[in-house]
């Protein structure tokens, strides 16, 4: 037989090579796309109600280069009338349309639309339990729907009493906020019941769980400003209010934290911010809108950069104003038709 001349040091090689090659491959999900390593801020830009323009902008925060209307791009159709929030889950964003009662799923790559889930009135949020099943809150269903988001069909209705906003999963429970009310459900997302509710002020809408395990609740109070606008932080563990800010008046939204997970941002006309040992709200707002409609809100998790959307006159496309942690600007870029919530990918 034959000895082969293949050096066998460059065989060893080869196999090296072939093994490392392997791991460097991203795996992909089970929707079959390959997870783009770039970072990237996801605009939701709601438009104008009932117009039906609604769409997504894309930031790249490391070019500063921005796409608008890139699902209307990659799919050659309108995403559709109000697009509310967004949800990123295993390589897809999960794009909620509130006046058209649909939730799109688009790869984060091509932005292509891979399945769309319909069977809401009017949905606001969407939280995932586990590998196959998410909660999706409601504006006028006085439910909370479960979905089955693998084969994108309805699976459950948990019935509540009102209008459901922002929700958290934290330590096996399921913590919702009763917007049309004054109440914080706690749910079982094993038998999909609620098992207990905690009394907070009127119309509690975001959640946000901090360093020390507290959970602070935003509730945006009436229109009319009685009752008024309150944060609160609670106990987790004991489920009882261990602080309580009146924030006087206004319409406040969009509660979030820095990556440390010690200083809370929220907008209420302007952008004000409060660390969680503080035992009185700030004097003065962080970021002053100065003739700025701010209408969005969100914190670049790797720098703790302020991202600010300004929705002009809710007629024309808005922007979106960087700012450092001190409230310094940097830059902007511009977006779609009243730009709201705003998402961060790393």
């Amino acid at each position: 037989m034959k000895k082969s001349t293949f050096p066998i040091h460059a065989f060893v090689f080869l196999c090296v090579f072939l093994v490392l090659f392997q791991f460097s491959c991203k795996k992909e999900d089970n929707k079959g796309n390959s997870e783009p390593t770039t970072a990237s801020v996801l605009v939701c830009n709601e438009g104008i109600f009932l117009a039906g323009n609604s769409s997504i902008s894309i930031y790249n925060p490391n070019t500063q280069e921005v796409n608008n209307n890139v699902f209307e791009n990659a799919n050659e159709r309108p995403l559709g009338d109000v697009c509310q929030s967004a949800a990123l889950h295993e390589g897809y964003w999960y794009l909620v349309i509130n006046n058209s009662g649909k939730i799109e799923v688009i790869d984060t790559a091509t932005y292509s639309s891979v399945q769309t889930i319909v069977g809401f009135n009017s949905p606001r949020n969407v939280l995932f339990i586990d590998e196959t099943y998410a909660y999706v809150s409601d504006l006028f269903a006085n439910r909370i729907t479960v979905i089955d988001y693998i084969n994108g069909t309805t699976y459950h209705e948990i019935p509540t009493n009102g209008w459901v906003e922002n929700m958290l999963l934290h330590e096996g429970n399921v913590w919702a906020a009763n917007a049309g009310g004054n109440n914080l459900y706690i749910i079982n997302p094993q038998t999909n019941l609620i098992t207990d509710s905690i009394v907070t002020a009127f119309s509690p809408v975001n959640l946000q769980i901090d360093a020390n395990g507290k959970l602070w609740v935003l509730c945006s109070g009436d229109w009319d400003g009685d009752p008024a606008p309150h944060l609160q932080r609670f106990s987790m563990e004991t489920r009882t209010l261990e602080a309580d800010f009146d924030l006087g008046s206004g319409f406040p939204d969009d509660l979030v934290m820095n990556k440390e997970k010690n200083h809370l941002y929220w907008l209420n006309g302007d952008v004000y911010a409060l660390n969680i040992e503080a035992t009185a709200l700030p004097d003065t707002p962080l970021i002053s809108a100065v003739g700025k409609n701010l209408y969005g809100l969100g914190i670049q998790p790797s720098t703790n950069d302020i991202y600010v959307a300004d929705a002009v006159d809710f007629q024309q496309n808005g922007s979106v104003y960087i700012y450092d942690k001190q409230g310094v600007f940097q830059s902007s870029f511009g977006v779609g038709i009243n730009p709201g919530k705003i998402y961060f990918r790393e």
